[in-house]
């Protein structure tokens, strides 16, 4: 190949090269920021635990133990001597988060430890603040499944309505309430 073939053939590949755009030109970009927020752990502390008190059983019935610790019998007789408390619980938690309660765990008798039972229906509520006052709810089927906490904090109370039968065996019976948190 000649000299002028050369030159006119580097030319045309010269001039091609800058009719076709550069990738610096045809690019273009742009940026996301990218966050993480940790959150202050979940957490459920038992204040206090829940008492029926002294109950006589002369009557099959029902004894109900309000979120409050008030209690009220539909056939035996509530005795004085032990002050009746509901159980509590204090959440903590992050703000003003929602979070969801469970009671898997939880005794569905109260046992003597023997062969006898009494049957219990739990009842719960879920207060948002630290100074959260229980309501005195006595409504069997209706648990809180989530709560809110405020200021970083929220209060479950328990009650429950205890079936007790007209000779049940004297004794002391216990069970178990479980509550579990997790936020939403």
């Amino acid at each position: 190949m000649n000299q002028t073939k050369i030159s006119l053939l580097m030319a045309g590949l010269l001039t091609a090269g800058m009719l076709v755009p550069s990738a610096s030109i045809a690019a273009n970009n742009d940026s996301a920021t990218v966050t993480a927020t940790i959150l202050t752990a979940i957490a459920v502390a038992k204040a206090t635990d829940m008492n029926f008190g002294y109950i006589l059983p002369n009557t099959t019935g029902t004894v109900t133990l309000a979120t409050d610790g008030a209690r009220t019998a539909s056939g035996p007789t509530l005795i004085a001597g032990i002050t009746p408390t509901a159980a509590k619980f204090n959440v903590t938690g992050d703000g003003t988060a929602t979070f969801s309660i469970d009671y898997t765990g939880s005794s569905a008798t109260l046992s003597d430890g023997a062969t006898h039972t009494m049957a219990i229906d739990f009842i719960t509520e879920a207060i948002s603040g630290a100074a959260g006052v229980a309501t005195g709810k006595t409504a069997t089927g209706t648990d809180a499944t989530t709560g809110t906490l405020s200021g970083g904090a929220a209060v479950i109370y328990a009650g429950g309505q205890l079936s007790v039968d007209a000779a049940q065996t004297p004794g002391v019976y216990t069970g178990t309430f479980v509550v579990t948190v997790a936020y939403n």
